[in-house]
């Protein structure tokens, strides 16, 4: 069976615009890094409801249910600076920010590894 993009195993990004609480986008970028624990599937009940803006969408389209590995929070990998790296500059969630979900490169999963230590 082919893999689709969002698989169990695989590494991901989390994030954040921080819409609503500044100036949109200002503090924009990524806010975590996980790992996907289990392939994307229709999730009727989440356990995380409370944090969802579009509760439209539950049971709609299929979830990734995802186990952090990093988090940023204090200190997150902001859109104005890795638009000025060489490797992070054309990741696609700065070229294509109305998209939700992004591929990411084995170089740009390096990258922003060293830039999270």
């Amino acid at each position: 069976m082919a893999c689709n993009p969002l698989c169990k195993g695989h590494g991901c990004w989390r994030w954040s615009t921080e819409k609503g609480k500044r100036k949109s986008g200002d503090k924009a970028g990524i806010c975590a890094i996980a790992e996907i624990i289990e392939s994307p599937k229709i999730i009727v009940n989440p356990p995380d409801i409370g944090y969802w803006i579009d509760t439209s969408r539950i049971g709609v389209k299929p979830c990734a249910k995802i186990r952090f590995t990093s988090k940023l929070l204090e200190k997150p990998l902001l859109r104005e600076n890795l638009k000025q790296d060489p490797v992070l500059k054309k990741i696609s969630v700065i070229r294509q920010p109305n998209a939700t979900n992004y591929k990411i490169t084995q170089q740009e999963w390096q990258r922003v590894h060293e830039l999270k230590a």
